[in-house]
């Protein structure tokens, strides 16, 4: 029997796959850190169904009946990770697992009691300061505590509603937030297709999906780290794209173009982005991105006024994005678009200090 993902974790067939990845990173957040086996099962889960391309190859398995059986292998290899395993047994694991057996004989009494001491030894240190420090580089503060807290970066845990209170349900500050490094300015290049002030008067600026006149806003990045910043207007389709290869986003190409009745589109470059089918700008499947949400930045008052409000639920400052983007797993830079700014913000994410 296959393994369906849309029954294990109650998903939409039809929603697309960002809001199916955003979901699945929903689960991910409420599941118990330690439980390596579930978490490892809901990332894969993402991964699939969060890319279009895997997707489209893992509904098609499963909507063969003649088709060999889609098993934990098969959604690892579709995935390109490795197959869930649970966690290495640790020291309550070992606890646990020995609690049964402890009686069975004196030795291994004084084998675990002889664990425990080491362990307590380990994490609590010589209070008299002539045991060995636990840190193993750079200087602790004064209390003993890390100096700068480390952090695996995901841009969920900066998102406003991403983080929520274990037996309340209700929405907490979130653990990481972005640190606003630049932004690079589009308005010459979207002047150039044709994006001048009547029609940013029009549809925005960037364009928000709150226009009524306005198709798919939205940002991306493809396999060849290219950042293709989209929007339609009035029948018009424009496009920007800049090379990320470098320390700043670089303006490389743009273009607008119309689409006829039978499909045909006026310009190649909107073409092959807009049409979806050139590898060339296919949407990398690393990333992680967001749609119309709202996130903790660090400083919200370097962006448009339009773009700050506070969050209800938690009572701080958020910045509204049009899209985020964090390129790579684990990696802590991020790309995002905000109403009324032809600019793309990048920033870097970090241990929110408000927490």
């Amino acid at each position: 029997m296959s393994i369906d993902l849309y029954r294990i974790y109650q998903l939409d067939r039809q929603q697309p796959p960002e809001a199916l990845a955003q979901q699945l990173e929903r689960q991910l957040v409420a599941t118990d850190p330690s439980d390596s086996l579930t978490r490892g099962r809901i990332e894969t889960a993402r991964v699939i169904l969060g890319d279009p391309s895997r997707r489209a190859v893992y509904d098609q398995q499963l909507g063969d009946p003649s088709g060999p059986p889609i098993t934990e292998q098969t959604l690892a290899a579709l995935a390109g990770r490795p197959v869930p395993a649970a966690s290495p047994l640790t020291l309550s694991g070992l606890l646990a697992s020995t609690q049964g057996k402890i009686l069975a004989g004196g030795a291994a009494a004084v084998a675990l009691i002889l664990l425990l001491v080491i362990a307590v030894a380990a994490i609590s240190g010589d209070e008299d300061g002539g045991g060995a420090a636990t840190a193993t580089s750079g200087e602790g503060s004064s209390d003993g505590s890390a100096s700068e807290e480390e952090i695996t970066p995901n841009l969920f845990y900066a998102n406003v509603g991403g983080t929520v209170h274990k037996r309340t349900g209700r929405d907490v500050i979130p653990p990481q937030r972005i640190r606003i490094t630049e932004s690079v300015n589009f308005a010459q290049a979207a002047e150039s297709i044709g994006y001048d002030e009547i029609q940013q008067a029009r549809c925005g600026a960037p364009p928000t999906t709150g226009q009524t006149n306005l198709i798919g806003a939205s940002a991306y990045v493809t396999t060849y780290d290219q950042l293709v910043t989209r929007w339609g207007c009035d029948g018009i389709y424009y496009a920007v794209v800049f090379d990320i290869g470098g320390e700043s986003p670089v303006v490389a190409e743009a273009a607008q173009g119309t689409v006829d009745r039978d499909g045909y589109y006026s310009d190649p470059l909107i073409e092959r982005i807009w049409n979806g089918n050139d590898p060339a700008f296919a949407r990398k499947a690393s990333v992680f991105d967001m749609k119309d949400e709202g996130f903790i930045v660090d400083s919200p008052d370097q962006l448009p006024v339009t773009a700050v409000s506070v969050a209800k639920t938690i009572g701080v400052k958020q910045a509204t994005v049009i899209t985020a983007i964090q390129v790579e797993e684990d990696e802590s830079r991020v790309y995002f678009l905000v109403p009324d700014s032809l600019s793309v913000w990048v920033g870097e994410l970090e241990a929110n200090p408000d927490k």
